[in-house]
């Protein structure tokens, strides 16, 4: 899932100045990519929160992040380009908030730090596997074969993800805003915080 939710992730300076693209242009469809995704952690997260169909919302964005990463291959116009980092990022805040409800769901709060600790862990060492599969493909066979192994871990991801049952999924309290209203917003004890909301919005994007 690493794999999948960066795209092609830092290959993509280096795919695009091989078709003719300058420094300029390169950081500012990454940029744009980066901004989108900060404007959109925390709705995305609050979304997260609200849906009980968690393990769909890791396919689709998963799906869609593949896509995306796939339209480079057909097109390295700056629109097409922009218009993918911005999906990009946008699948990106919506599937880790998903990742942890899904593990919410399924151990409960009592297990969720050893098994989100887990998670970071092989979150990790998929980021290292990717980057170094990444490398040697594109070495090996050139930067095309990039895509299709993000699209390659992007099956595994999704067939992991289904293969969780859905009851035990989404079968939790919603954190967060405990009831919303038409007049009147309720948060819960962890949005009552003002300190322990600060640090949870200051390290969300990590």
């Amino acid at each position: 899932m690493a794999d999948m939710q960066a795209g092609i992730g830092p290959f993509l300076g280096v795919f695009l100045q091989q078709r003719g693209w300058q420094t300029g242009p390169i950081g500012t469809v990454m940029t744009a990519g980066g901004i989108a995704g900060m404007a959109m952690t925390v709705p995305a997260g609050a979304f997260i929160d609200h849906t009980p169909h968690k393990r769909w919302v890791v396919v689709i964005t998963g799906i869609c992040t593949v896509l995306a990463s796939f339209l480079l291959l057909w097109s390295q116009a700056f629109v097409v380009v922009a218009g993918s980092q911005v999906a990009t990022a946008i699948a990106g805040a919506a599937i880790g908030p998903a990742v942890a409800g899904i593990t919410l769901g399924v151990v409960r709060q009592r297990g969720f730090n050893a098994q989100n600790g887990r998670n970071q862990a092989w979150n990790h060492a998929g980021n290292m596997i990717g980057a170094g599969l990444s490398g040697w493909l594109g070495w090996r066979f050139g930067m095309p074969a990039i895509f299709f192994l993000a699209a390659a871990f992007g099956v595994v991801a999704i067939i992991a993800v289904l293969s969780i049952p859905n009851a035990r999924s989404t079968t939790v309290p919603r954190a967060g805003w405990s009831m919303i209203t038409p007049r009147r917003m309720i948060p819960a004890p962890a949005m009552a915080r003002p300190k322990a909301f600060a640090n949870c919005c200051a390290t969300s994007h990590c």
